[in-house]
């Protein structure tokens, strides 16, 4: 194993590490409760090298940014401009909202078959952060506000607290708002195969089969937002949970 990395004429080594201690908070997410700064030093030979984390020291929020210095200067002199439908935007997530619109949709199950149509869409928000990305849909057609009700969206492979079962959707390997298209044509082109979850995700009085069969049949021109199941979440609660998620206070 290499310890040092060589970038044109310049070799850099290995010097200090970062330990991040988690607490777990339920099977999805856990919170970030303490970092410690390392010496990495080579008790061995060049020959044989025996490279060991050293003792730390507890390192504050202010001391880590400040380590990570031009690192951290390539984020905050970042000049990209952000398109009208970011709502917020790091190094870590990625929130956005899609108007409402008409989309194809796949479905791959027993009960509706193998089918496939162009059908209208509520609005909807994306959350992206860490391993996570979740969906939620909106009643309205305007940019939400920190008060905006937040409900299911009406997907099969969505679970209760809006993640995404990913299943074999090709999910971009760079979080930028220049991949925003890819991350909705992840989702939209793959297969919905099965229900997520215990909540039913819309109030079709006959259930989400038979909505989808009636969406499928392309029986609305625009889609029914009264079917649209409350989450009893805003986006100001999911901010606030992204928050938490990625060691904020």
């Amino acid at each position: 194993m290499h310890f040092d990395i060589k970038s044109g004429e310049q070799q850099t080594q290995l010097t200090k590490a970062i330990l991040l201690y988690e607490t777990r908070r339920d099977d999805y997410s856990s919170q970030t409760a303490y970092a410690s700064l390392h010496d990495v030093m080579n008790t061995g030979t060049k020959a044989n090298p025996n490279v060991q984390i050293m003792a730390g020291t507890p390192i504050t929020q202010e001391a880590l940014l400040a380590l990570m210095g031009s690192l951290g200067e390539r984020y905050i002199l970042n000049t990209e401009l952000l398109p009208e439908s970011v709502l917020s935007f790091s190094p870590l997530h990625l929130v956005w909202w899609m108007p409402a619109c008409k989309k194809r949709v796949f479905f791959d199950n027993k009960e509706l078959g193998k089918r496939s149509a162009i059908v209208p869409h509520p609005a909807l928000l994306f959350v992206v952060v860490g391993r996570e990305w979740l969906i939620f849909a909106m009643k309205g057609n305007n940019r939400p506000t920190k008060n905006t009700p937040l409900f299911h969206a009406p997907y099969f492979n969505v679970y209760d607290n809006g993640n995404i079962c990913a299943g074999t959707a090709e999910i971009p390997d760079r979080l930028s708002t220049s991949a925003i298209p890819t991350w909705e044509n992840a989702f939209f082109e793959s297969a919905f195969t099965h229900v997520n979850g215990e909540i039913r995700k819309v109030s079709h009085p006959k259930g989400e089969y038979a909505f989808w069969k009636e969406m499928l049949d392309n029986k609305y021109e625009k889609f029914p937002v009264k079917f649209l199941v409350d989450s009893n979440q805003t986006l100001h609660s999911v901010m606030r949970s992204l928050q938490n998620q990625i060691g904020r206070q």
